[in-house]
């Protein structure tokens, strides 16, 4: 550490207004509530939007009045997202935030977001952080961190424009690789719309309904122990199930017949957040069946391949529908009726549905492993974010 840096307790040079402990009526329009919500590493994001009543700003903000430029800090839920005031608008504050004011002429309001950004500074805080299912850190504990920081104003600012400047180059950097991720997904979106938008000599079009039998699950408290696995929605995690930690269910031997699942099989999530999502039971290594907020579609069409119907299940046209369809309660849903009623085409021949299959097959193989790639140039980005705000507070940016 540069021997001409300072070394103090957090509230020593900066002002706490801590907003923990209140819960504000909301209300349509008025003046922007930010809750944790909104607060991201590094950044302040617009939605969600809640606001809360013009006359109510100076009763609920009662504890301090924000500036342009002022570190916002989470405690929890999550701990440790910190962004800057970057509006001068009136803004008002949810619990779970903490605005931290810097004598300016001690510690640069721009020098301390950053700050709060280092490797050292973060470890910290989750150190002294309490809590085993949601970390938080308490005030007293907060205040009495410890923090370094360069004497004067200036050789702050000398840091923070280096660091604007390689973050900001880091995330141009970001955004192309997001968008060559995004381009490679629609390139395979955009070859599986090519094939099922067919119509031609020897492709036929119907409607689910016609094609398999579509039924809703069984209905059970899932259990450590039982006799039959119970597949629910949230043990289908990126395309995959593991068997292992799906829990069991009791059930009779005529129940089971009825839920069985079989390879074939493809079940749909028809309610919640991932409403429409299927999975293809491929191999049945475990006895098993399926809960009540999943959908059972089982071919009963001799000529169709159930690994090309569930190809059907990730076009724009299948999406499309599900998400116009959605209804029937405030998480949405999407029921047996409106699912059996889209069509889909498919060529008679068997050998044709297993050339594409293999092609989409191969197609979405090597777009996964490009967008791997891409990944992970996006977590060496983060890795060098670190190093360098590693060196910044350990004073080695500036001679």
């Amino acid at each position: 550490m540069n021997k001409d840096w300072l070394t103090c307790n957090l509230e020593d040079y900066i002002n706490l207004i801590d907003y923990r402990g209140r819960t504000p009526k909301k209300t349509e329009s008025g003046i922007r509530l930010i809750t944790a919500k909104n607060v991201k590493l590094g950044f302040l994001q617009q939605k969600p939007e809640e606001f809360i009543a013009s006359d109510n700003y100076e009763e609920w903000m009662r504890r301090g009045i924000p500036n342009y430029g002022d570190v916002i800090f989470t405690t929890e839920a999550p701990l440790g997202n910190v962004a800057q005031i970057d509006t001068h608008e009136k803004l008002a504050f949810a619990q779970r935030i903490i605005v931290m004011q810097p004598e300016v002429d001690k510690i640069s309001q721009n020098f301390l977001k950053y700050m709060f950004l280092s490797p050292n500074l973060r470890k910290e805080l989750f150190n002294k952080a309490t809590g085993a299912t949601v970390q938080g850190i308490k005030s007293s504990l907060l205040k009495k961190i410890e923090i370094t920081f360069p004497k004067t104003i200036e050789e702050q600012n000398q840091i923070v424009e280096i660091l604007d400047k390689a973050f900001e180059s880091i995330e141009q950097v970001k955004i192309n690789i997001e968008k060559n991720i995004q381009n490679t997904k629609e390139l395979f979106q955009s070859r599986l719309n090519e094939i099922f938008s067919q119509k031609g000599d020897g492709w036929e079009e119907k409607e689910l309904i016609e094609i398999s039998k579509i039924m809703y699950g069984y209905t059970a408290k899932s259990k450590d122990i039982g006799n039959t696995k119970y597949l629910r929605i949230t043990d289908i995690q990126d395309n995959s199930v593991d068997w292992i930690n799906v829990p069991f269910c009791e059930l009779e031997n005529e129940e089971f017949k009825k839920y069985e699942l079989k390879c074939g099989d493809i079940v749909f999530a028809r309610t919640g957040a991932t409403t429409g999502k299927s999975y293809l039971i491929k191999e049945r290594a475990v006895k098993a069946v399926f809960a009540s907020y999943l959908i059972r579609v089982q071919l009963n069409e001799e000529y169709l391949l159930p690994e090309f119907l569930n190809l059907f299940f990730q076009t724009s046209y299948y999406w499309n529908e599900i998400n116009l369809g959605i209804s029937g309660s405030a998480q949405g849903g999407f029921n047996a009726k409106k699912l059996g009623a889209l069509k889909i085409s498919y060529p008679i021949n068997e050998k044709e549905q297993q050339d594409i299959i293999e092609e989409m097959t191969v197609f979405n193989h090597k777009t996964k492993q490009l967008e791997k790639k891409y990944q992970q140039k996006l977590k060496n980005l983060e890795e060098l974010k670190k190093s360098i705000l590693q060196k910044a507070f350990s004073g080695e940016l500036i001679p």
